[in-house]
């Protein structure tokens, strides 16, 4: 939900090329103004990248990342596992 996306918050890119590999990123950037394709609204939104690591890795054109921005975290929340029995 676009409204729930703040600038500055927190986002991490994983780089599909080197897999396992996620960068720590912040929002930059919301639009303002939504498009819409095939009936589904979209926001373009806008990461930086705060730290590339291993050394001496390069983000390139043209190469495919999957981008996660959290927009609530809960550190005390119960878990329960669905696969427990008791």
């Amino acid at each position: 939900d676009i409204l729930q996306v703040e600038l500055g918050g927190e986002a991490w890119v994983q780089v599909d090329a080197m897999q396992g590999l996620s960068l720590p990123a912040e929002v930059t950037h919301i639009s303002p103004t939504a498009t819409i394709q095939s009936g589904v609204v979209n926001y373009k939104v806008k990461v930086e990248v705060e730290s590339l690591k291993p050394e001496g890795f390069q983000l390139r054109e043209g190469l495919t990342v999957t981008v996660s921005i959290i927009v609530d975290e809960r550190n005390d929340a119960n878990y329960w596992d669905a696969q427990a029995k008791g």
